[in-house]
């Protein structure tokens, strides 16, 4: 029930992008920003701005293990791409 709140940020210099993360992504996810980005070159950082602890997909979640089982929420993976995303495409029409 409690809201955390965090930062997203990227950082476009023509046509390469800077997309950070808050905290140690799974590869899976960050793999994912980079498919999802509109620029040609995407660069992601992990432990951009803040840091949350393992940002791991729902997939993990699933097989369970070390990661998943210190989660900063139950569901990270989507709003964490839904931000990057939405970060990117501002950053595209700058």
């Amino acid at each position: 029930g409690k809201v955390l709140t965090t930062e997203v940020q990227a950082l476009a210099l023509g046509d390469l992008v800077f997309v950070t993360a808050p905290g140690e992504l799974f590869a899976e996810i960050g793999a994912a920003m980079q498919e999802a980005s509109p620029f040609k070159q995407t660069v992601v950082i992990g432990y951009g701005d803040d840091y949350l602890g393992y940002l791991f997909t729902d997939q993990a979640k699933k097989e369970g293990g070390y990661e998943p089982s210190h989660p900063v929420s139950e569901e990270i993976e989507k709003p964490l791409l839904a931000a990057a995303k939405k970060a990117m495409t501002k950053a595209k029409k700058t």
